[in-house]
C-alpha cells in the first residue's frame, strides 16, 4: 500500500517516518526525493517560525495580517515536519 504525504503520514509515529526514510535509498523514485524536498522546507519554515514567535514576539495585530491567531501560529510552528 502506497502511503500518501498529506495522510498516511499524518498518523505515523516518529519511529515509523524514520524507518520509512531509512529504508529508502538511491534506487527510489523521484516521488520520494521529491517528499524529502517537502519535508526539509516545511522543517524550515516551521523552525522560523518558531524563531520569530519566540523573538521577534509576533504580537495578535501581526499574526492577524497573516489571517492566524497565536493558538494557532503556535500549533502549525509545532507540527512534525512530515504533517501538513
Amino acid at each position: 500500500m502506497k502511503a500518501t504525504l498529506e495522510g498516511d503520514f499524518n498518523r505515523m509515529s516518529n519511529e515509523d517516518v524514520l524507518a520509512l526514510v531509512a529504508k529508502a535509498g538511491p534506487h527510489r523514485s523521484r516521488t520520494f526525493m521529491q517528499t524529502l524536498a517537502l519535508w526539509t522546507e516545511r522543517a524550515r519554515q516551521r523552525r522560523q517560525m518558531r524563531h520569530d514567535l519566540n523573538t521577534i514576539g509576533f504580537n495578535d495585530d501581526v499574526l492577524a495580517d497573516f489571517g492566524l491567531s497565536r493558538q494557532l501560529a503556535e500549533k502549525e510552528a509545532n507540527k512534525h515536519f512530515w504533517q501538513a
